[in-house]
């Protein structure tokens, strides 16, 4: 299973290193490396749901905002809530 919930800090933190154009925006070739980078193997159509989770609006990219949101969502509520 993919685990993100727990690597939600790792993900956010990482967003720019994914980057590697300097776009602003992670397409799919730098969020399959990033993927593999945080230790999340998915390939073929599993990468491509995964890919499509975190791209809502269907662009072909994930840009900052459209990762934060969809992780803060995956994300247990804090403690003490609920």
């Amino acid at each position: 299973a993919l685990d993100l919930k727990a690597k939600l800090g790792t993900v956010l933190g990482k967003f720019r290193e994914w980057d590697t154009d300097g776009s602003g925006d992670v397409d799919r070739k730098e969020f399959k490396a990033a993927m593999a980078a945080i230790g999340i193997d998915a390939r073929g159509a599993e990468l491509d749901e995964l890919f499509k989770r975190f791209d809502p609006d269907g662009s072909g990219k994930i840009d900052y905002r459209e990762l934060h949101t969809l992780l803060r969502q995956a994300a247990p509520p804090p403690r003490g809530t609920g």
